[in-house]
């Protein structure tokens, strides 16, 4: 299979339902197409899925129709995530205590709050990369001190004063299988206009899985997947989506109408846009009420582009980082600085701090690689 191809293919084998016919139809592509298992495990691998392809071909009895060597290997991956996924629900019901003798009720938000308001049919299909948390404004500061005095540190300098963070600097404990993001606003600061803590907490609800505690609405839930895969990762400029993150919101539709969810969301031209490439990616129809138009179609170009030519993808990948450093990270910030104190405090603290420039520049590797 080409890369395009292979692509379709696990977003198909990711929206696996009850369909009988649709295992039949897949079982018959595995054993008539040459998948390329290698490249597989790659692509998978890069989007976080292993071990959630590894329930679906468990619960579809797909796994004697994939390569034995494949199927142990996809097992091992469940296996370690699975019990780590345990431990991370030991540590949320630590932290949780912490914080609610300090009277602070959380609402936990995007995968460890998919994972304790039990959106997730196995508790090992979903890794976590850290477990976010978010908090009134009035406990921000009052929240991080609870995990401090837990033997939580930060390993991270900040730069930015309480005002210009979404959350609190990494806190990571040793032995603790997860690290710990304390927020204020539940994304980007710079999407606040289309969801901030206020609309968050006005529409929370207890979680299904651990008392003490809330995670936002699906609704909510489906808005700040949407934001973090599209907008704050530019996801919907460069043409790439995260096979994760749209398996998250899979799930979320069999909860609700995410075109209902979307409709007066602010960014909802572009939402539209991401759910019609769900469709076309999972060969699923949550989009059906939509009405595809000129800016769908040329995202699903780009797309389809960076998936078939290695070129295109590398070009545009490149351009855009380039872009963002100049004209938005540099440039961006010299007319932003005039209006805004605490910006122009921070951006000095910055340029004075050669731990700043030592990190600043580390991240190259990762932005140009």
């Amino acid at each position: 299979m080409k890369n395009k191809e292979l692509h379709y293919f696990i977003g198909s084998c990711l929206a696996l339902g009850s369909s009988a016919e649709d295992t039949k139809r897949l079982e018959t592509v595995i054993r008539e197409k040459p998948i390329g298992w290698n490249r597989f495990v790659s692509v998978c691998s890069n989007n976080l899925v292993l071990q959630t392809l590894f329930v679906k071909f468990r619960d579809h009895k797909l796994l004697d129709s994939i390569p034995p060597d494949l199927a142990d290997y996809l097992q091992e991956i469940y296996e370690l995530n699975l019990e780590r996924n345990r431990q991370i629900l030991l540590q949320i019901a630590e932290l949780n205590r912490a914080l609610n003798h300090s009277d602070i009720r959380p609402i936990y938000i995007k995968g460890a709050g998919n994972l304790i308001d039990n959106l997730y049919g196995d508790k090992g299909e979903r890794i976590l990369a850290d477990i976010d948390l978010l908090v009134d404004e009035s406990d921000f500061l009052k929240a991080a001190a609870v995990v401090e005095a837990m033997g939580y540190s930060t390993l991270q300098h900040s730069w930015e004063e309480v005002s210009q963070m979404m959350h609190f600097p990494t806190f990571h404990k040793a032995g603790m299988p997860a690290p710990v993001e304390i927020h204020r606003a539940p994304v980007m600061l710079g999407y606040s206009r289309g969801l901030n803590a206020k609309m968050v907490s006005e529409e929370k609800k207890a979680a299904k899985g651990l008392e003490g505690c809330d995670v936002p609405s699906d609704r909510h839930k489906a808005h700040i997947s949407f934001i973090h895969s599209q907008l704050s990762n530019k996801g919907n400029i460069s043409g790439r989506v995260s096979m994760r993150d749209l398996y998250d919101l899979w799930l979320l539709s069999e909860r609700l109408e995410l075109k209902e969810a979307f409709d007066a969301f602010r960014y909802r031209r572009k939402a539209k846009s991401y759910l019609l490439l769900m469709d076309l990616l999972f060969g699923t129809h949550v989009g059906t009420a939509y009405q595809r138009g000129f800016s769908d179609r040329v995202f699903q170009m780009h797309f389809n582009l960076n998936l078939s030519s290695r070129f295109y993808y590398t070009s545009f990948k490149y351009a855009l980082s380039l872009f963002e450093l100049v004209f938005v990270s540099y440039l961006g910030r010299i007319p932003a600085m005039l209006f805004n104190p605490s910006l122009r405090r921070s951006t000095f603290r910055k340029l004075a701090s050669r731990e700043w420039y030592k990190t600043h520049f580390s991240t190259f590797k990762e932005r140009f690689r």
